[in-house]
């Protein structure tokens, strides 16, 4: 089955924050993909030179790239929760063999 690492208060926590780092994650990457004009300011852009924010190229270059960042970043999280439900798994099976009565 495997080793225990954490303690199954830690994997429950450990699974709950990256699930909801997927979600959040997810949800900003559309975001980035749609080319939403409220993130303008997160982009790796020098907004004083007129010439990189006139070429249309450039900018969605920039929102691809901060897409793919995120995309990426929920792939880290579902590695994590992975990770936190087999500990959840391992934790309480070793549980139910420790019980005290």
């Amino acid at each position: 089955m495997g080793c225990q690492v954490v303690a199954i208060t830690k994997a429950k926590f450990i699974t709950l924050v990256s699930a909801w780092g997927i979600i959040m994650l997810l949800l900003l990457g559309a975001a980035y993909k749609a080319r939403s004009p409220a993130l303008y300011l997160d982009l790796n852009l020098d907004f004083e030179d007129h010439d990189v924010i006139s070429k249309k190229s450039l900018v969605y270059a920039a929102y691809d790239a901060g897409a793919s960042n995120c995309f990426i970043g929920a792939g880290i999280h579902l590695a994590s929760f992975l990770f936190g439900l087999w500990q959840w798994r391992v934790g309480n099976g070793i549980a139910s063999h420790t019980t005290v009565r």
